[in-house]
């Protein structure tokens, strides 16, 4: 959890700038909304399907690996991972009620983490994926 703290600090280092510049030419709010969810998705996808680790799981002392081996999780999993935990909160644009509904979805998916005997949540067993300590 304390990895997805600084998952959630990052994404908001990298985002805000997205958002400011963009706001700053008159973008709508549609097209940041895009942006700043397309630049997350990857913040989160790529070193993890790459390296196994964003800087969170890095400061959190974690990998993400296949659970049938160990081995690195590809870019597909990982889209499948994040995609799967995401969910709605990553359609831009969302009423407030369903800013509600994305996080009670996020919390309903990373639930068994803290009950599954091998700390595995939905977007895990989705994925083929297992978080190990390096």
């Amino acid at each position: 959890m304390a990895g997805t703290v600084v998952d959630l600090l990052v994404g908001a280092l990298l985002t805000i700038p997205v958002t400011v510049f963009l706001g700053n030419r008159d973008a709508s709010a549609s097209l940041v909304g895009w942006v700043d969810a397309v630049v997350l998705t990857v913040y989160v996808v790529v070193p993890t399907g790459t390296v196994g680790r964003t800087l969170g799981k890095l400061a959190a002392g974690t990998r993400v690996v296949r659970a049938d081996g160990g081995h690195p999780v590809g870019i597909p999993r990982a889209l499948v991972r994040w995609l799967v935990l995401a969910g709605p909160a990553v359609l831009p644009g969302l009423p407030g009620w369903a800013e509600v509904l994305a996080v009670t979805w996020a919390a309903v998916v990373a639930f068994p983490v803290l009950t599954d005997a091998h700390r595995r949540g939905r977007h895990d067993r989705a994925a083929g994926t297992v978080v190990v300590l390096t």
